[in-house]
């Protein structure tokens, strides 16, 4: 990379992944920040302070959301619990009301339902070794839920007594950044303890190819990961969101693979084998686990439609701040009249020794490039030519579609 991004740095735009604000009205001392006015007009700075007012407006509405639409997640959480259990009770023989007179404990129950629900699953199957199969066949239940801190969640796999693992349970713990599940801070895992050592098989370098691996992640010892450790990190993170959006709510339809057929995926032959060699008894019992799915989803497209509701409430909030973030960044308005306090702590000696490079024109000047290259994940990615043509970005819009968002990047004429 080239100076210019150590000098957009050095302006202090935008916020950290960690989302503290490092622009602030104290940071607008020519001691603490002189690039910054060398660079900015006392317009411009004027204008910089307008906008932490509205970033601090539309910090509180985004807490507001984040607990509104937590409360919302956790009440409909607690309403599938019920059908949950049914599904454990089902799976595992327990307690089950059906016509079915056999003391086969596998015919009482659903044999394998969490090892074929994972091979049901592309990206699972890809991770499940063979040597895993043995071990993720004595699997009873799996389980999500976030801690009090609603940037944390955890996964629970629960294990009844078999001859590779002494734990009973083991969790993993993701720990994000922000609330929006989007980017990944730290993953901490159980330490398996196993009754044999040789339980996984080694590749050529010494480690162990499992699907196990998810609960030892790589330590990170540093904010400053390498390549290989954010790859493993987010590999790692997109297995649990897998768990806990797509398995753990649908289990059965990917036990049965019509959820893999839903993403047009076939699942494999020894799983289609294994299917067709099911007892009309377990056939029975599946077909019930279908019914109780069928009373989860109507649940979840009520939960899906609240939610929507709430998103939309404070996605209209946030585009009137929107408005005035442009307006104030493209000098459509006038900036605010800048404090007393700020006015002395300008040195106009440093704003009329501007950096030669630094584009003239209302609002303030490189806005989006600063704030872009000031994001730890987009900093890496942004080359010199990027930077170059980022100066002409003048706004970022975003937009939901089905199943997904749109984002709309605006240059300047």
């Amino acid at each position: 990379m080239k100076n210019y991004k150590d000098n957009v740095k050095a302006s202090g735009f935008g916020y950290t992944a960690a989302g503290k604000r490092e622009l602030g009205l104290r940071y607008l001392n020519p001691v603490k920040n002189s690039y910054l006015l060398k660079i900015l007009s006392v317009d411009a700075i004027n204008r910089v302070e307008d906008l932490i007012e509205i970033q601090e407006v539309q910090d509180r509405l985004k807490n507001e959301f984040y607990k509104e639409r937590g409360a919302l997640e956790a009440r409909y959480e607690k309403s599938y619990e019920p059908l949950y259990e049914q599904r454990y009770n089902i799976t595992n023989g327990v307690n089950i009301d059906c016509e079915s007179t056999t003391t086969n404990q596998e015919e009482k129950g659903v044999p394998y339902f969490w090892l074929y629900a994972f091979r049901g699953n592309d990206a699972l199957n890809d991770m499940i070794m063979d040597h895993d199969e043995g071990v993720l066949k004595h699997l009873e239940n799996v389980k999500w839920f976030r801690t009090a801190n609603l940037k944390v969640f955890k996964l629970e796999f629960y294990f009844c007594p078999n001859h590779f693992l002494k734990n009973s349970i083991l969790t993993v713990t993701y720990h994000m950044i922000d609330d929006d599940d989007s980017i990944i801070e730290k993953i901490i895992g159980t330490e398996i303890h196993w009754y044999s050592e040789n339980c996984l098989e080694k590749d050529s370098t010494g480690h162990s190819r499992s699907f196990f691996n998810i609960f030892s992640p790589t330590e990170v010892h540093d904010k400053h990961k390498d390549l290989k450790v954010k790859y493993e990190m987010q590999e790692n993170y997109s297995i649990g969101l897998t768990i806990r959006d797509e398995i753990i709510p649908r289990a059965i339809s990917w036990f049965t693979g019509e959820a893999a057929l839903q993403h047009m995926i076939k699942i494999t032959t020894k799983h289609s084998n294994f299917l067709d060699s099911l007892s009309p008894g377990v056939k029975k019992h599946v077909n019930i686990l279908k019914n109780i799915q069928s009373d989860h989803d109507e649940l979840k497209k009520m939960f899906y439609k609240e939610r929507a509701n709430i998103e939309a409430k404070y996605q209209n909030l946030f585009q009137n701040l929107y408005h005035k973030r442009y307006d104030i960044v493209n000098g459509v308005v006038q900036a605010k009249t800048v404090s007393n306090d700020s006015k002395a702590s300008i040195n106009q000696g440093d704003i009329t020794n501007r950096d030669v490079t630094a584009p003239e024109g209302k609002g303030i000047p490189n806005f989006w490039r600063h704030a872009l290259v000031n994001h730890e994940l987009l900093d890496a990615e942004i080359t010199s030519p990027d930077g170059r043509a980022l100066m002409y970005l003048k706004e970022i819009k975003c937009s939901k579609i089905d199943k997904g968002f749109k984002l709309e990047f605006f240059s300047l004429l």
